[in-house]
């Protein structure tokens, strides 16, 4: 999941990057869709994060386990 969401960041990104944004041009169009983007990303990185967390803690119980076998 972890790769597949880092995939999809980078797409977004990417398609930010071509949209550009110029303040100056003031294409509502362009804007919204820039301004969409960017929240997508933003909600795809926190859910990233949820993730590399849960990985964190799953790892420290593996660990705890294990030590606790021995």
């Amino acid at each position: 999941k972890i790769k597949r969401l880092e995939a999809e960041i980078d797409r977004a990104q990417e398609r930010r990057d071509e949209i550009g944004y110029d303040p100056a041009a003031d294409d509502p169009r362009t804007s919204k869709t820039y301004r969409e983007l960017g929240v997508r990303i933003e909600n795809m990185e926190d859910k990233l994060d949820t993730l590399r967390q849960q990985r964190e803690e799953l790892g420290a119980k593996d660990a705890a386990k294990e030590l606790n076998k021995n």
